[in-house]
Formats: structure tokens, C-alpha cells, sequence
């Protein structure tokens, strides 16, 4: 957690910006947008703001009765669409039944998709009635889309705790982990007493993690917490005296636990030294900004800042996490104490925006009623954002919260017009808001002045070579001959300094958000990847304007579909149809496609095929298509031994044109037939119709642990892949994440991951983007792997990392110029087929010599060792997560998508896709991995080519001196 300047220590001088807001919108509405007339609250956003999830206790949600009955309405989670204002319910099983019991704390991901919550009814087949005891509840995770639930508040050992587990503050759902607290131990299934303990449950692999854990390693309490979004960092509550050496009091404190160093330290402490006089009670809403560097809590406490005496009974807090310092948030906008108590503080996830709910007046110049305010933390403007709705009641605060990237504020608020009891008084609105771009940081960009260089060299080396071919032939050509040989040595110098054979240039960013019609696509569309020769693009896109020909309506929101853009023609074909040139309702999303652009592997939920029927095309379910774009055929390649279609989804992770290959995962058994229990990968040739089983374990079965990353390679030998199994080798018997590599030539299996210091990874390192060099001799990948690489104890969570197969080592890949370890961290990685050029995406800001933005692509050149941030001229700039992006396998071509955050969230211009080409010197005979002649090299030369030179004029000098005078 490398310690920035403040946004708030920035100059408020010239232009100011302000953070804006657009009129509120009403939330408590049905699908149909009519008011609902129920208690409904726990509103929490998503990562951008487009999906809400709420509690609601409204029968008119619901679409049926419930299977138990009820004395009175029971409160349920429910899963907002902002965007099309379709609305379900979470808190159901698998058959979407939905129960008497109440639930709560609903948390969504960024896709809308998945749902966490707390719920007490007996949602999986597992529970019966009398295994949860009346008030218990349990941590679920809904599938909205594949219509799943799953209990993800387990034992280590995968079964049921026996008392009560709340989840604590926000899941990671890329990584699949939860915090949890509970009193129940997940890991020895003992009681925890004083409160419980807190735990990081990971649902897609079962691995249970202790966070708080005494000195001396034993089980110690505490909570709530939160986690860090890089996954590192646990910051929590505990009243524990054995978590650290400086609590001997026992007293309610804030800590925070380092997963990765296996350290915990306490973080609050009186602003005037010692020991609190009152205990340090928070009310749980526990909230860190992306970086990590800031935390922001409410507290009752007021020995936190310097004469809080005077303040409020709660009061929202800002802690730099850096130094420890803690400032009062729910200042006004001069910097003025409230008059009355705040809590809910919220921040965004770049630490901008600040929201919080408080009972003061005098918080802006003129006077005010109480209500939610949200502060711009960079330029200091405040504004009330629930001004409009009147006066607020004089009990209680309003429960909001802010989207990760700032853009919307959702909260709850009690109308004081209608009666207690009455089901109007209490309703949801939400805020769109806006703030003034930030004017960017000093980029760096590729020096155009090198040609220059290169004239000045050479016409100063040209002068000195004539000058030494002259001297000796006469006395008076002597003298001067000095000094043109110093020209000449000076030429030589400045050549070394400015010529660089390892030039890697880009070109221009060009905008590729086009339709055939060259008119901009107004939609949201991504790159799903781009052809060998950089030619075709893969979109997948929401957008109606580009749909041609018949095919059904959307059901609700436009679905996504794939389509391929032709770079060079501007022609664009839809990919997900049916023979008859008909789309489906159905999302469909594009994977790879050939060299000449025929054919495009694509996954698709829709039954595009005439041996697909609707029984098959459950909802959720996708399956693996092979489009012939010039035949207009669409050819189902994910089949069984048989030809039949798998019975469950079976997606594909790789193709292969050269030996009409697809790397396909499922839980259908393609070879034997039936289901499996976990997921498996085949190799399947969509022309013989002959099928491989990859994940295979030592007695030849398939295997039963956890499966998801493949690529392979290009002669279609080898396949490298990322599983949880432990029956794949000898040498896992953990069961730990690792990547694997499976030769089908020899039918061998071998483990390829290892820690760099021998024996065994503390942390499941999560491998992701996988793909082999053509000469099957570089494996690149992100990982959450500070123990793959010697040193690597200060790399933030996730890298990017490369591996040599021939001897197993592995290199940090996403690394600056100068060898500088990054200082955030990275989420995809690409490498050319000829392993010269490696892309990567990353929010590190100091990879150059000069300070670079957070959230860009760069490009590093394997064979000459330069790099640069192919990204740095666009505007905006992805403002939460790094950005995505494909690089052509011959290294000509990088697609970007890019999120110009100068348009607002919701605007279809905001997401855009560019193509960048790159261009590098012609490589020398054999790959360098190392340039010869390196930048401090060149400075040794220079400066001895410059000593030479003023030697040489000394003596010219002295020379002169020495002649005769007339």
C-alpha cells in the first residue's frame, strides 16, 4: 500500500470541479414500474451501479405462494435491473421455490449474475426442517442466470456448520471468496465463543482460511470485516487481546490482517496517545477503497480525532491506512464539524466520492435539512443529495450505498407524511452522479526525436571521418585535425546514445466501434478476440443496430451476440445464427476465429442447430458452435463420442484451425456418457468427431475436483490447464490450485506450478489466461503467485508471470522498464506465437521512468527489452478495473477495450474498442532475451567517446601554444 498524495491535499485553484446529480429516481417499483407498497431496504449497487439488490418484505414481488406457511409477510432478497427494471428473487432453491423464512444482505457482482445472501430458509436439498433451528441463518449464493443456489457457508471438509454464519462485507466474486463470521470454527467445527470468528471461505475450490488468528497461531474472535479488493488485505473489529502485543485491555479495536506476510497489527488508536477511555464501537460498515489505502468506518468514539469532545454521538471516520492518521469524513463543505451524528459512510472505489447519511444542518453555507450527502473528495464540493424529498424523521438514519466506480447512490428514506405502519413511509430512490474528469497525469510516449538523433550523428561521424583522411598532409591540417577527429568522436558517441535497434513502436489508437454502415456502434460492445494476422475482430455487442435479418425478440434487455468485423473491409456478420440466418433471444459470445476469417468458434445459449431443441436449451445453458461465415452454416461442435448433443452445458475454452480441434469443459462425460460430478475437458476434433479426455487422472477416470482455464498449444500436442484435482499427478495431493500440462502424444500428465522456495503454496494461487508460444516452450498466465518468483513477498496480489516449460522456471512478466516490481496489480496477459512481444493489463502507475495512469495496456519487446503503455494517448480510462484486450498471435495487432470515463455511466460511448498496431526492428537471426548493448552500456560509451573528444581538444590546444609565432 504505497502512500499517494490525498485527493483531498490537491490545489483547489483554476478550474473546480463539483460533484453533480441528476433528479432522483424512484427503486421501489415492480417489473411493470409500478410504486411498491412495502418495506423494502439493505439496498447495495453494483460495481457500476446498473444492478440493485434490496430486502423487501412486498407480497406483490412474488410471483407464487410460498411452500411453508406464514404467520405474517416474510422480508426477501430481490435483484433489481436498473437498466430494463426486471426484478427476481434470490432467495430460492433450485427449483426457484421460495420459502416462509426471511433473508437479507444482498451483495451482487458487477454482471448482475451472482447474488450473496442470508437467508434462513433451507434452500438446498441438503437441509430439512429440522436442521436449521428457528433465527439461524446461512450465506447462499444465487445464480440468476444458470437458476442455482448454493450454501457457500461451509466446513473446511465441505459439509454444514452447525450454528449460524453471516457473510461480512463484500464477496469477491472473480476470485469466488467470501469473509465470513460465525460461531461456528469451519475449520474444526468447534464453538467459537465472544462473538465468533472470522474466516475467507473460497466457494469454487472449498478453501477455508482463519483471519483471525492469535499470536501464537491459536484460534482467536472477532468481526465484522472486509476485504480487500485485491484479496491481501482483511480490516476488522475484534475485542481479542491476543491478536497483537498492544491490546492487553481486551478493548474493541480495528485490525487488519495481511494474508499473504500472515500478519495482523491494530490500526486504531486515540488521537492524543494511550488507551481509549471508550471502547471504539463501530456499526460495521466497514469499507476500503480499491488501492487499499483508505478505510472508511462509523464510530461513535470521539478520542479518534483532535477535540472531538464536541462531536456528535456517531460520526463517519477517514483512515489513511499508510501512516495510521484518521480524519473526520462528514465535514461540510468549509471543512466544518456537523451538528448532528452521521453514519453509513461509503467511498468509491478510487477514494473520489464519499457518501454518508447524518442528522446535521450546517454542512453547507445556507442551512439545511438532514439527509444523504456525498462529498467530492478531489475538488471539496458537497451536495445534499436527498434535498428534494423534505424533512427527514427524527429518528434513525438512512441506510445507502455507493457503486464501486461512484457513479450512483442508492438509499433508503422514510417519509414522514405517512404514518407509522403505513407501507408508503419507507422507499428506495437512487442518484446518478457526476463529477468534472480529472485532467490526466504527465504520460509517457514513444520519443519521435530519435530520427533527428540519427542525422546528427551520422552528418558529425561523416565531418570527422574527411577530417582524419586529411590530417598529416600538411602541417596546418594537423591542428585543426584534432578537432574534427573530436567531431567524429562525438558523432560515434551520440550514434551509441541515440541509435536503438530495439525500437518498438505503436501506432495510433483507431477506433474499431463501427457497423458495416461506418456509422459508430451506440452500444455496449467488447473485443472477444482477434484473428492470427490481426485482419478480423471478434465482437460481442447488445446492440439491436447491428442485428440483420429475422430472428425473436429479446425477452427483457437486449442480449449480447457475436459478431466479426473484417478491419480491413468494415464488413461485419453476425456469428450466433441458425442456418436459417436466425437470431435467438440468447446471449452468444465469440472465442476464436481463422486466419482468413471463414470460420469463428463461438459459445451461444440459443439451440442454433436442428438436433437442438428447446428441452435441451435450459436456461443458462451454453453450448459450443463452429460458424462458417462465407457457407452461412452454423455446426454444433460440443457433441458426445456419439454425435448426440451433451446432456448439460458444455462450453468451449480453445480452438484450433490448423487441426480443426476444440478445447471443450463441461460436466457431460463426452466419451462414456451420463454426468460427471465436476467439470472435465475434452479435446474434440469437430471432423472425425474423435474425442480426448485431458483431465484425466492416474486410473484413467475423469477426474471430480475443480477445472476452469485451458488453452492449447499450436501444434495441438500439448494442453495446459488450471485444476483443484489432486488425482492428476503424485505431487498434488493437497488438492491445491495449480496448472497442469498434458502432453497427448506421450498421454502424460505433469504438475508445472510450484512455490520458488520448495514445498508447498500457502494460498491457492488462481492461475487465469493461459497460452503457449508456438514453439511450446513459454507458458504466460496472471496468478495470485507472490510465491512463484524469489522476492516476490512485496508483488501486489495478481501478476502476470512467464514460464519456461524446458526447466520449469518462472519470471515476473508484468515488470517495469527498469526491473521495478508493479506497484497494483495486473489481470490479463498475452504473449505473440513467436514469444517476442508480451501485453498486459494492469492499474501499476509506475512501470516507466515517468508516473503513468492507473488502468492501461502495455507492450514489452521479449528480444530487445523495451516497453511501453500502448494506452497512454486515450481519454478517460478505466477508472475500477484494469482494461481487456487481445494481441494477434504475429504481434502486428493489439484490440483494446476501453472505458473513456469522460462519459458518464449508462452513455453506450463509454465503452469503446480500439486497435493498435505495433511494430518492432527485424529481429536478428536467433532471439535476444537480453539486449546487448543496454541504455547504461550506451551511457558508459558515450561518456568515454566524450572523455576521448575533450582529451583530443586539450591536445590541440597545446599544440598551438607550442607553434612559432610570425
Amino acid at each position: 500500500m504505497a502512500r499517494r498524495d490525498r485527493p483531498d491535499d490537491h490545489a483547489r485553484a483554476g478550474a473546480r470541479t463539483c460533484a453533480g446529480r441528476r433528479p432522483l429516481v424512484a427503486e421501489s417499483v415492480d417489473s411493470n414500474g409500478q410504486p411498491v407498497l412495502g418495506f423494502c431496504g439493505s439496498t447495495r449497487l453494483s460495481v457500476t451501479g446498473r444492478h440493485l439488490v434490496f430486502a423487501c418484505n412486498q407480497p406483490e414481488l412474488l410471483q407464487n405462494e410460498p411452500d411453508v406457511p406464514q404467520s405474517g409477510p416474510a422480508t426477501h432478497v430481490f435483484a433489481r435491473d436498473r437498466l430494463t427494471g426486471r426484478i427476481e428473487i434470490a432467495d430460492v432453491d433450485d427449483q426457484g421455490r421460495y420459502y416462509a423464512q426471511s433473508a437479507r444482505y444482498g451483495l451482487v457482482s458487477a454482471d448482475g449474475r451472482y447474488v450473496v445472501f442470508e437467508s434462513r430458509a433451507p434452500l438446498i436439498p441438503e437441509f430439512d426442517w429440522p436442521a436449521i433451528s428457528p433465527g439461524r441463518s446461512y450465506v447462499y449464493l444465487r445464480d440468476t442466470l444458470g437458476g442455482t443456489t448454493e450454501l457457500i457457508a461451509r466446513m473446511a471438509d465441505g459439509s454444514i456448520p452447525e450454528y449460524a454464519m453471516w457473510q461480512s462485507g463484500l464477496p469477491d466474486f472473480e476470485r469466488g471468496e467470501v469473509l465470513l463470521s460465525g460461531q461456528t470454527d469451519l475449520l474444526t467445527g468447534e464453538f467459537t465463543p465472544y462473538g465468533g470468528s472470522l474466516f475467507v471461505r473460497n466457494w469454487r475450490t472449498g478453501a477455508v482460511e482463519r483471519v483471525t488468528v492469535a499470536m501464537n497461531g491459536a484460534p482467536s474472535h472477532g468481526g465484522p470485516g472486509v476485504l480487500s479488493a485485491d484479496g491481501r488485505y482483511v480490516v476488522f473489529t475484534s475485542s481479542a487481546d491476543d491478536l497483537t502485543d498492544d491490546n492487553p485491555r481486551g478493548l474493541p479495536n480495528l485490525f487488519i490482517r495481511d494474508r499473504q506476510a500472515r500478519t495482523t497489527r491494530r490500526l486504531s488508536f486515540p488521537a492524543g496517545g494511550g488507551e481509549f477511555e471508550t471502547p471504539l464501537s463501530t456499526d460495521g460498515s466497514l469499507q476500503l477503497t480499491a488501492d487499499g489505502r483508505y478505510l472508511v468506518f462509523t464510530s461513535s468514539n470521539r478520542e479518534l480525532v483532535e477535540d472531538g469532545e464536541a462531536l456528535p454521538y456517531s460520526n463517519v471516520y477517514l483512515m489513511d491506512l499508510t501512516d495510521g492518521s484518521v480524519r473526520l469524513a462528514s465535514t461540510g463543505s468549509r471543512g466544518q464539524r456537523p451538528d448532528g451524528a452521521s453514519a453509513s459512510g461509503r467511498i468509491s472505489a478510487d477514494g473520489r466520492y464519499l457518501a454518508f447519511a447524518t442528522r446535521a444542518t450546517n454542512l453547507l453555507d445556507t442551512p439545511q435539512r438532514p439527509g444523504v450527502y456525498v462529498k467530492d473528495r478531489l475538488t471539496g464540493a458537497l451536495v445534499d443529495a436527498s434535498a428534494s424529498l423534505g424533512e427527514m424523521p427524527e429518528s434513525g438514519l438512512p441506510d445507502l450505498d455507493l457503486s464501486a466506480d461512484g457513479s450512483t447512490l442508492a438509499f433508503t428514506w422514510i417519509d414522514s407524511a405517512y404514518p407509522q405502519g403505513d407501507p408508503r413511509r419507507q422507499q428506495m430512490y437512487s442518484a446518478t452522479l457526476r463529477g468534472d474528469p480529472v485532467p490526466a497525469d504527465p504520460i509517457a510516449v514513444p520519443s519521435t526525436a530519435r530520427p533527428a538523433w540519427l542525422v546528427l550523428a551520422g552528418l558529425l561521424t561523416w565531418i570527422g571521418a574527411v577530417a582524419i583522411r586529411r590530417d598529416g598532409r600538411s602541417p596546418r591540417s594537423r591542428g585543426s585535425g584534432a578537432s574534427r577527429r573530436s567531431a567524429a568522436l562525438l558523432g560515434l558517441a551520440v550514434m551509441t546514445a541515440a541509435s536503438d535497434t530495439s525500437a518498438l513502436e505503436v501506432g495510433a489508437p483507431v477506433l474499431e466501434s463501427y457497423g458495416s454502415d461506418g456509422q459508430i456502434v451506440m452500444g455496449f460492445c467488447w473485443t472477444g478476440g482477434v484473428s492470427p494476422n490481426g485482419r478480423y475482430l471478434i465482437v460481442t455487442c447488445n446492440h439491436a443496430g447491428l442485428r440483420e435479418g429475422p430472428g425473436e425478440e429479446p425477452l427483457s434487455d437486449p442480449p449480447r451476440h457475436a459478431y466479426l468485423r473484417d478491419r480491413h473491409t468494415g464488413r461485419v456478420d453476425m456469428l450466433d445464427l441458425d442456418d436459417q440466418g436466425q437470431y435467438h433471444p440468447y446471449h452468444g459470445w465469440g472465442l476464436k476465429a481463422s486466419h482468413d476469417g471463414r470460420y469463428v468458434v463461438f459459445v451461444s445459449n440459443a439451440p442454433l442447430t436442428p438436433e437442438t431443441d428447446w428441452t435441451i436449451f435450459d436456461f443458462g445453458r451454453a453450448f459450443a458452435y463452429l460458424r462458417d461465415v462465407h457457407e452461412a452454416t452454423t455446426h454444433l461442435i460440443a457433441r458426445r463420442a456419439d454425435g448426440a448433443a451433451p446432456e448439460l452445458s458444455t462450453s468451449a475454452l480453445d480452438a484450433n484451425f490448423l487441426t480443426n480441434e476444440v478445447l471443450l469443459k463441461g460436466r457431460t462425460d463426452l466419451i462414456g456418457g451420463g454426468t460427471t460430478s465436476g467439470e472435465n475437458l475434452y479435446v474434440r476434433n469437430w471432423v472425425t468427431g474423435a474425442i480426448e479426455l485431458i483431465s484425466i487422472t492416474l486410473d484413467g477416470r475423469p477426474i471430480e475436483g475443480y477445472l476452469w482455464e485451458a488453452t492449447a498449444s499450436t501444434d495441438g500436442r500439448f494442453v495446459a490447464f488450471v485444476s483443484a484435482a489432486s488425482e492428476l499427478t503424485d505431487d498434488n495431493p493437497a488438492g491445491f490450485v495449480n496448472i497442469f500440462l498434458r502432453d497427448r502424444r506421450m498421454q502424460h500428465t505433469r504438475r508445472l506450478t510450484f512455490p520458488a522456495g520448495g514445498g508447498e503454496f500457502s494460498t491457492h494461487i488462481q492461475p487465469y489466461d493461459l497460452q503457449l508460444t508456438r514453439d511450446n516452450r513459454y507458458l504466460v498466465f496472471t496468478a495470485h503467485g507472490q510465491e512463484l518468483v524469489v522476492g516476490g513477498g512485496d508483488l501486489p496480489m495478481r501478476n502476470a508471470y512467464l514460464m519456461d516449460l524446458s526447466d520449469g522456471s518462472v519470471e515476473l512478466a508484468s515488470i517495469g522498464a527498469q526491473g521495478q516490481h508493479p506497484d497494483s496489480y495486473t489481470e490479463q496477459v498475452r504473449i505473440s506465437a513467436d514469444g517476442r512481444y508480451l501485453a498486459f493489463a494492469t492499474r501499476a502507475t509506475n512501470l516507466l521512468d515517468t508516473p503513468q495512469p492507473a488502468g492501461g495496456v502495455y507492450v514489452k519487446d521479449r528480444w530487445t527489452g523495451r516497453m511501453i503503455n500502448a494506452t497512454a494517448t486515450l481519454n478517460g480510462g478505466p477508472d475500477y478495473y484494469p482494461p481487456s484486450f487481445d494481441l494477434s498471435e504475429d504481434g502486428s495487432t493489439l484490440v483494446v477495450n476501453w472505458t473513456d470515463t469522460t462519459f458518464i455511466q449508462g452513455d453506450p460511448r463509454r465503452l469503446r474498442m480500439y486497435s493498435i498496431a505495433l511494430r518492432g526492428d527485424a529481429p536478428a537471426p536467433s532471439p535476444q532475451s537480453v539486449p546487448a548493448l543496454s541504455d547504461a552500456f550506451r551511457l558508459i560509451l558515450l561518456a568515454a567517446f566524450a572523455a576521448a573528444g575533450w582529451t583530443a581538444i586539450g591536445r590541440r590546444g597545446r599544440a598551438r601554444s607550442r607553434m612559432p609565432r610570425d
